[in-house]
């Protein structure tokens, strides 16, 4: 029994395996964080599709009231803004988001002359969308 004992004690083969086992544990957990944040920013990337979806919706209504001799109903009506305005105060939102999460990152795309000329296409773009809707 000492001796099983004493071989279950000196016995390393397993040593490799536990090393493995440690690397790939290390590199699931980072993909799993790099997959969170692509999960992320895909779920916000469809929920501003949904909001400009709902957004293209005309909400407007009108209809007139009603009277006799026994009741009355009085009329109601809605005009919904032009839908121009609407996106641009959305954009206006969204870039003022994209702001914030840059000066949590440390980025600055005044400093890096590569995100300058990617914030003045994303402006051109959305430029030509605003005179699209319109």
């Amino acid at each position: 029994m000492k001796n099983l004992l004493r071989n279950l004690w000196d016995d390393e083969q397993g040593a490799v395996l536990s090393a493995e086992a440690v690397m790939l544990g290390t590199v699931g957990v980072l993909g799993a964080g790099v997959g969170a944040n692509m999960v992320t920013d895909s779920i916000n990337s469809e929920m501003q599709d949904v909001a400009y979806a709902f957004r293209h919706l005309d909400q407007s209504y009108c209809y007139s009231g009603f009277s006799s001799p026994h009741a009355c109903v009085a009329g109601s009506s809605f005009e919904q803004e032009d839908i121009a305005i609407s996106l641009k105060e959305m954009g206006d939102i969204q870039r003022h988001e994209g702001k914030v999460d840059r000066k949590r990152r440390g980025e600055d795309s005044r400093k890096n002359p590569k995100k300058k000329q990617e914030r003045r296409n994303r402006k051109q773009d959305s430029s030509l969308e605003e005179e699209n809707v319109l």
